[in-house]
């Protein structure tokens, strides 16, 4: 793919620039679940209104989320249930040339708006150390929530193409080979043959979303890494909310 990518003609690029995440912490999100065959058709689209980030040549980047919940599934139920104001907490290690870890917790405020509270962490700190320490508590405090109710529910890669726009703010990623896996269970492929395409902007992107919409013929769509690899992963789980993504993507 990033060898597609490069072969774009017309695509510029921009470095990713230290601290440029702090822009995108507080945002609306819009996201779209798309073909895989028209990733390059989007990428040739998007080369006129925005940079393809690079870091030392490199414009894909692998992710590595691992996620924390509650023994009764708190946070994968606020989300299943419709909740306006939810939750995630995970720890992110992603490679920008070199390996970085953060612990964050990612809340949707009034149904709309994502903010997201990130710390950087040593990569080496093993994840319960992490949730006991005083950054993470500081956090989970303020969900009057306790480290020991929580615990590792699943492990999520994907690689990741972002992009930002050369005159907004608007960002936008393309993830793919998305995997989970529950525990030191198998990983497994979650949306075969498609990709996300994720839009972030500080207030709603009209004229990108239209574009999407008409031109690649797909339509907004509800979908949370963590959720849908849970109900893919684990049937016992409610499934109400997910299951035409379910029966249409995976």
């Amino acid at each position: 793919m990033q060898k597609i990518v490069k072969n774009i003609d017309g695509l510029d690029f921009v470095g990713i620039q230290k601290g440029t995440d702090s822009l995108f912490l507080s945002r609306k999100d819009y996201k779209f679940v798309l073909p895989v065959e028209k990733m390059e058709d989007v990428i040739s689209y998007l080369k006129t209104d925005f940079f393809c980030n690079e870091f030392e040549e490199e414009c894909v980047f692998q992710y590595h989320n691992i996620y924390f919940d509650t023994n009764d599934f708190k946070f994968f139920n606020q989300h299943r249930q419709g909740k306006y104001n939810r939750i995630k907490i995970r720890i992110r290690n992603y490679k920008n040339g070199k390996q970085n870890s953060f612990f964050e917790c990612k809340r949707k405020v009034n149904g709309e708006n994502t903010k997201k509270e990130r710390v950087k962490i040593d990569a080496g700190q093993s994840h319960e150390n992490t949730l006991r320490s005083n950054i993470a508590l500081k956090h989970l405090d303020r969900y009057n929530l306790n480290s020991t109710e929580l615990s590792q529910k699943t492990h999520i890669t994907y690689n990741r193409i972002s992009f930002v726009s050369k005159l907004s703010d608007i960002r936008i990623s393309i993830d793919f080979d998305l995997c989970a896996k529950l525990g030191e269970g198998e990983n497994k492929e979650i949306i075969p043959g498609f990709f996300i395409l994720e839009v972030k902007s500080s207030k709603y992107p009209g004229k990108i979303i239209s574009t999407l919409i008409r031109n690649f013929k797909t339509r907004k769509v509800s979908f949370s890494k963590y959720c849908v690899s849970l109900c893919k992963l684990n049937r016992e789980l409610k499934q109400n909310n997910w299951k035409q993504v379910l029966k249409k993507y995976t």
